[in-house]
């Protein structure tokens, strides 16, 4: 959704009579069908505070004709934002599990490194030796 179009919605509902609002039928005695009114509601209750009728409130009949429109392109965002949050979600933990893991391998070359230089050996054994030690030794405390 581009900043102008969200712009133009905020707008409108700017513009409207606050909420909640509840919808009915009003059966005028000239018009033998009923026409949809929308009245504001106090509290959530049945307390009416005010008529929103097309003829009366200019900013309500723009706000609610383009509800249409207006509605789906927003959940369209809203789905849009709410994807790219779990992408970036699942982003994150594969990058912490990376950092993890990583964490463990460093403490273990660390522990490595500490046996290795407090050998005694007269010749220095292949490192992969310290590291399989320090494993194994993980291993039997876990």
């Amino acid at each position: 959704m581009d900043a102008k179009y969200f712009a133009e919605i905020k707008a409108r509902e700017q513009a409207a009579t606050p909420g909640p609002w509840i919808a009915e039928s009003y059966y005028p005695e000239h018009i033998p069908e009923p026409v949809p009114r929308f009245r504001r509601v106090k509290n959530d209750d049945t307390d009416i505070v005010n008529d929103l009728s097309f003829s009366f409130q200019r900013p309500d009949a723009a706000f609610i004709a383009h509800a249409r429109a207006d509605i789906p392109a927003l959940l369209a965002e809203v789905e849009r934002l709410t994807q790219a949050r779990n992408y970036l979600q699942q982003l994150y933990d594969k990058l912490n599990e990376r950092d993890k893991s990583r964490s463990k391998q460093i403490a273990t070359l660390k522990k490595a490194l500490e046996a290795a230089c407090d050998s005694k050996f007269r010749y220095m054994p292949n490192p992969d030796y310290f590291i399989q030690q320090v494993q194994e030794q993980e291993a039997d405390h876990a």
